[in-house]
């Protein structure tokens, strides 16, 4: 008898201890949970920044630029052309900076410039858009702190930008005088995905025929790249189209918004 309540004993004890192991463990599977980091956000500046209503804009007071209306003709082809694929030194030269690092940071605007010579910005639908000044190396929500690129895909890193806040990446820049050289640096919102980009040059919405910039594939952080295009017929209207959405070729990524730097132009000859 008193074997039989030696070895009842030791299997109580056995299983207590058994039961305190696996409270433990739960514990600790508990406490592992509730420690685990959360996934960093997939954007640079997170979505919903923008100022749909115009209320944050600032007006520089610039003589007012609109779309150039006209009809959209699918028999005309661009022109001569030449797509500029990198910063260089000669290009720089030949090419005036429209200087955004006077605009304050965290501000919105429509148009940007001086009275020499200015641009503004639509989206597809054909209305007013705003642009967000954000400082280079700096956290959000008034900076742009992911990497960029280096020389000679772009001029520099580190460059203040305007953050351009549509998902599609779709919009168009109206110049305020005929260019025959113009240029940026882009790159997407998202983080960590290939985005191509395609620009049409010409004289109004849907235009293409002073040139394009076929699609050109960027990544941020750390892969923007310079769009830049010298035309033999000069232009007035630039726009930016998100390649594979443009294409609906069911691959691809949303930009979600896109950030632009380093805007570059060379005026046509009266």
């Amino acid at each position: 008898m008193k074997k039989c309540n030696f070895i009842s004993s030791i299997l109580i004890l056995m299983i207590s201890g058994l039961y305190s192991c696996s409270k433990g463990d739960i514990k600790q599977d508990e406490v592992f949970q509730d420690n685990i980091i959360a996934e960093p956000s997939t954007y640079t500046i997170p979505l919903g920044s923008g100022d749909p209503d115009g209320s944050e804009t600032v007006n520089l007071n610039l003589p007012p630029l609109n779309l150039p209306s006209g009809q959209d003709d699918s028999e005309d082809r661009p022109s001569e052309h030449t797509p500029i694929e990198f910063a260089t030194p000669e290009y720089l030269k030949e090419t005036c900076l429209l200087d955004i690092s006077k605009l304050k940071a965290g501000s919105f605007y429509h148009h940007i410039g001086t009275k020499a010579f200015s641009i503004a910005f639509f989206n597809d639908n054909k209305q007013v858009i705003s642009l967000q000044k954000l400082k280079a190396n700096t956290p959000a929500p008034k900076g742009w702190k992911s990497e960029w690129n280096v020389f000679p895909f772009v001029e520099k890193d580190c460059s203040d930008i305007l953050f351009n806040s549509l998902e599609t990446g779709h919009f168009t820049i109206v110049l305020s005088k005929p260019c025959i050289k113009f240029s940026f640096e882009m790159t997407p919102n998202t983080i960590g995905k290939n985005v191509s980009y395609f620009i049409r040059y010409g004289n109004f919405y849907y235009d293409g025929t002073s040139g394009t910039v076929e699609p050109l594939t960027t990544y941020n952080p750390g892969g923007a790249r310079i769009f830049a295009l010298h035309a033999q017929k000069s232009f007035t209207v630039v726009e930016v189209y998100c390649y594979d959405l443009w294409e609906d070729t069911g691959v691809g990524y949303t930009p979600g918004g896109s950030a632009i730097t380093n805007i570059r132009y060379a005026l046509a000859k009266p």
